[in-house]
């Protein structure tokens, strides 16, 4: 006979309505009592379990077994801050970058001497990076990764992070010197010369970005469309001595 049967024999008086609400309330507790998780007793085994998901690629597990941590063990300082960190990448390597840059800059803030502060501010710039969009578009993400990486040089100039993060400056300034460009080149097509110079002037700024060349070449040109002839005269003598084999040459010249 099952529990729910048993009821009315141990409790003959109670019949109808108020039967059901005894029956639903006793099966309402036993079922919350079963969901109650008993919280683990060993830190180390708890945060490895975190670690091996991680590893596993089982990013959103991961990050929820850092979380448990992080509720069950506060006094265990030095591995909630790896715990913090862990569950930043976890969000990173699910591509929610928003909540990653948020989460790796609360940990710059709340461990400033931690010693994976090099990495958590690599990792920012990375965050934006990965967010950069085509020349087209707006490039905040673009000049916020460009300054992070540029911070990670400054500040840790001979670590493994520094040298990867001037691998991402050069794309960056590359980006960035498109962008300029192609607004540039929309204002010269509207006549807006002096518009269409100051593009092309940002986009020369941008040293080690590759497009200088075309920078000079735009600005001279623009100078000559504009009527601007010692302009002219001045990026054709830049162009020149920086870029003495430039194919652009010609197409000024000829003019």
């Amino acid at each position: 006979m099952s529990f729910k049967g048993l009821l009315p024999y141990y409790f003959p008086m109670m019949k109808g309505y108020a039967l059901k609400i005894f029956v639903f309330s006793l099966l309402f507790l036993f079922s919350c009592s079963k969901e109650v998780k008993k919280a683990p007793s060993e830190p180390l085994a708890l945060f490895q379990r975190g670690l091996l998901l991680f590893n596993e690629g089982k990013f959103t597990e991961a990050k929820e077994v850092f979380s448990r941590f992080i509720s069950y063990f506060p006094e265990e300082k030095e591995l909630v801050a790896r715990a913090e960190l862990k569950m930043a990448d976890c969000a990173f390597m699910k591509k929610e970058y928003p909540e990653a840059i948020e989460r790796y800059s609360e940990f710059k803030k709340r461990y400033p001497f931690h010693p994976d502060i090099p990495y958590v501010e690599f990792q920012i710039g990375m965050s934006y990076f990965k967010q950069i969009p085509s020349k087209e578009r707006d490039q905040e993400n673009t000049r916020k990764a460009l300054e992070a990486f540029e911070e990670v040089v400054r500040k840790y100039p001979d670590t493994l992070f520094a040298e990867r993060a001037r691998d991402k400056i050069g794309f960056c300034k590359k980006r960035l010197a498109e962008h300029e460009i192609y607004i540039g080149k929309y204002y010269l097509k509207k006549g807006k010369y002096q518009a269409a110079l100051s593009r092309f002037e940002e986009a020369l700024s941008l040293k080690g970005s590759g497009k200088e060349e075309e920078a000079l070449f735009l600005l001279a040109y623009t100078a000559q469309k504009s009527g601007d002839k010692e302009g002219f005269e001045e990026y054709l003598k830049l162009l020149r001595e920086n870029f003495p084999q430039s194919r652009f040459l010609g197409q000024l010249v000829s003019k």
